[in-house]
This record gives C-alpha cells, structure tokens and sequence, in this order.
C-alpha cells in the first residue's frame, strides 16, 4: 500500500521511538525542543485520548476532520483487495499527510513492538528506544530479551540508535553487533547529572548541556527521558541544529496531556497503565499528596495484581471500574486481585466511572488527598468527559 499510494519522502528527518513506557513523553520533549528551534515538526503518535485526530499532528495543531477523512478515502479507493488494520490505515493516513506539509523532521512513535510496526516502513534517521519492560507479551514475547528483540527493529545500520534505559536486557548487545547502528547507550555514552533545580547533560568525556531547567512533567524519571531525547538530538545536529536557549525553553514548555495532569482542583488523571509505569509515577505521587483516592479501571490483558500492590501504599480508598472497552477486565474481578490487606486499610467501592469519580472527590473532601484515575488511556478518556 506505500507503494501503491506513492508517498514522498515524509519529512527530510525522521525519528523514531519505541518502548513501553516513555514514548509519549519523549516524543513531547522532542517536539518542544525542536518547535523552540523553529522548525517545523510532525508527530504521529498513539493512542489518543479523545480524538483521532491526536494522533497526527503538525506544530502542535492536530489534523482537521475533513483533512483526515480525504486522507482515509484516498487510502480506501487505492488498497482494493489489500486489507489493512486500523493501526496502518492511521499511519498510511499520517504519511501522506506528513508528506504534503513541508516538515523539517518527523516524530513517529511506534504503536506497538517495533520490527512489525506499521510506522517502521520508514528507515528512521535516528532511533529512540525507551525503556523495555513486559507488556503485550502474547505478542511480543514473555521476557525482556525476546521484547528488546523486536523493540529493537527500528535500529537501521550506521544510523544512530538511542537506549534510553541504564540496565537494558543483554539481547541489545547482540542485536547491535548484528544490526551495527551506532549504539549511544545511556550511563555509558551519555547521562545527566542532577544539582538541586537543575542538571547538566553529558556525551563522551565533555559536558554539552548545563545549568538546564527540568522537564515541565513531573517526575524524576523525566530527567532519564530527557537525557536520552537531548542525545537524540545531538546525534541530529548536522541537520537540525539547536542551541542551549531552545533546550531549555523547550523543557520548561513542554505539555502532554494524561501524565500527571492536574485537570481539577483536587483531581489527576495519569495514563499509566503497566506496573513499570507505575513503579515511576508512586514516588511523584508521593511529592504531590500523602494520600490518595484512586478511581482505578484496567485491561485484562495487564498485570492489574501488580499495579494494584504497587500503588496501595499511597490509597486511602479504592474506586474499581469497569473501562469502556471490550477488552477491560471486569471491575469485580479487579478487587478480588487487590492487596490482601488493602480491605482493613482503604474502602473500596464498585460502580460506573461518573459515580466512582464522584465517591473518590467526596471521599477526598472528607479525609483529605487527592484523587488521582488511571490504569488505561480508556479510564482516563471516560473521566475526561465527565469532569
């Protein structure tokens, strides 16, 4: 169908990111930075939150409705007998888009492994690979080695590869001796050192960046992110330069919707949806409010038991929901997964999402804390439209 449908060149750079978690924040920091250097920039991105339209977007301005509709009907007339899943008609939709709007570089964030990956058509000028943990493991494999595996596809020989993570699965290695990208491994050829409000980012034996702001989103684990972003875009600078004054507005202006995003007075919402992403959000968590009111929904397809462990130090009362998706794990199986201990130290209640929101906003206007809802981008999206 790429061929078919004839697609230029869809940016004159191309970076690409993987992972399972970190993706979303990465591609924000890029996109920043780079939009505070003044170039054009176009991010493809997945999923969305409320709108389709999210997922592709050019200076921060998402697709119109009627760009991206003339966009699927040029796809549908040209595949005839060709089948396409819902993921390849969005990313052929944000190629040919990409390809009329005069980028200077293009942001592709990987939907899901990265070898098989749709957006992996295109040879990335750059690769970004977050951080490899287990998730969608009936289709990626059961451990870190065989997951790095396909994460990894998006490496292309003598093109930089970025690896974001300090302790990485030992497959890396033999990926790149096969591969032979020009691995940047994190801790070894570039890091960040933290002094009080501010850090300064290293490549080699020489300082490149100081005196740097942090990251405009929460959580220590940003700083890693923006570690690996800043090297991206060293490895980017023959091309697309960028001065120090750009990085740092860029980490100050950063935004990205559903990542510790306060939307109320008393009320977060955190996409987080794995227990590695929850191992990274509990101590933020901790920085912000003592307590907390979870209004908590999953998929089966997670480690819901873990995210649950995880989390329960923080819980003065549970607010278990049933998501708006096929694949959501019922809410009654939800709390028979939770802490054997989590029924003697936090209440607990079943229901739709509007009255669990409402329970968790009473329940915190009572004993105090906060009210933070998570565990799917579905949950997040359902509480978005209530409040």
């Amino acid at each position: 169908m790429y061929e078919r449908l004839a697609i230029a060149r869809i940016a004159p750079h191309v970076i690409t990111v993987a992972g399972t978690n970190g993706k979303g924040s990465s591609v924000a920091l890029l996109e920043s930075i780079l939009r505070a250097a003044g170039y054009r920039v176009g991010c493809y991105t997945s999923p969305h939150i409320l709108r389709y339209n999210e997922r592709i977007v050019v200076n921060q301005q998402t697709i119109s409705d009627e760009s991206l509709c003339a966009i699927f009907a040029r796809i549908e007339a040209a595949r005839g007998e060709i089948a396409l899943t819902y993921f390849e008609y969005g990313t052929l939709a944000a190629f040919l888009y990409f390809a009329e709007q005069s980028l200077d570089v293009a942001i592709l964030e990987v939907g899901l492994g990265g070898r098989l990956d749709a957006v992996n058509l295109i040879d990335a000028d750059v690769a970004l690979i977050t951080t490899i943990d287990l998730d969608h493991c009936e289709w990626l494999g059961n451990d870190r080695d065989s997951i790095a595996r396909e994460k990894l596809g998006i490496a292309r020989k003598g093109q930089p590869l970025i690896v974001a993570e300090l302790n990485p699965p030992e497959s890396i290695a033999e990926i790149v001796q096969r591969v032979q990208p020009q691995l940047y491994q994190a801790g070894q050829h570039f890091g960040y050192h933290l002094n009080n409000n501010t850090w300064q980012w290293w490549q080699g034996p020489h300082l490149r960046w100081t005196d740097l702001p942090k990251p405009a989103l929460l959580g220590e684990h940003q700083l890693q992110n923006a570690a690996a972003v800043l090297c991206v875009l060293a490895c980017s600078q023959t091309r697309l330069p960028v001065t120090q004054i750009a990085v740092e507005q860029g980490l100050r202006e950063v935004r990205l919707a559903g990542r510790l995003q306060r939307v109320t007075e008393n009320v977060w919402i955190d996409v987080a949806h794995n227990p590695q992403a929850m191992r990274a959000l509990v101590p933020v968590l901790a920085n912000v409010s003592g307590s907390w009111h979870i209004v908590f929904g999953v998929l089966a397809d997670k480690d819901a038991k873990q995210m649950l462990e995880i989390l329960e130090p923080l819980v003065v009362s549970w607010h278990l929901i049933t998501p708006n998706n096929p694949r959501a794990l019922n809410a009654e199986v939800l709390a028979a997964a939770l802490p054997e201990n989590s029924q003697h130290v936090a209440a607990v209640t079943i229901s739709a999402l509007p009255q669990a929101l409402l329970a968790a906003q009473a329940a915190a206007q009572q004993t105090g804390g906060q009210v933070l809802v998570c565990g799917s981008f579905y949950t997040v999206a359902e509480a978005l439209s209530v409040l």
